[in-house]
C-alpha cells in the first residue's frame, strides 16, 4: 500500500512540475522537486532523487530562495553519506 501512496506522489508531482514550469513558477518547481525527491527516495529510485535535488538546488539559487536552498542540499549531503556506507 505504501508504495503506491509514493507512486500516487511521483506521478503527481510530475504533473505539477510541469505546470509551475509552464507558467514559469520556477520557486514551486523547485518546492515541487523536493517532494518528487523524497517519494523517490522512499522507492529506492536514488538517482532520481539525485536528479530532482539538483534541479530543485539550480531552481533554489536562481530565486535566491536560501532556506529550500538548504534542504535540497541536506538532501543530497544525506544520499551521498547513505552512499558511503
Amino acid at each position: 500500500m505504501q508504495n503506491g501512496r509514493h507512486t500516487d506522489s511521483i506521478r503527481t508531482a510530475r504533473k505539477a512540475i510541469a505546470l509551475h514550469r509552464s507558467c514559469g513558477n520556477l520557486n514551486g518547481e523547485g518546492k515541487t522537486l523536493l517532494v518528487l525527491a523524497a517519494s523517490l527516495r522512499s522507492t529506492g529510485s536514488i538517482d532520481e532523487a539525485v536528479q530532482a535535488l539538483e534541479k530543485a538546488s539550480s531552481a533554489f539559487e536562481e530565486t535566491n530562495d536560501q532556506e529550500n536552498l538548504a534542504v535540497a542540499t541536506r538532501g543530497l549531503t544525506e544520499i551521498r553519506r547513505l552512499r558511503e556506507t
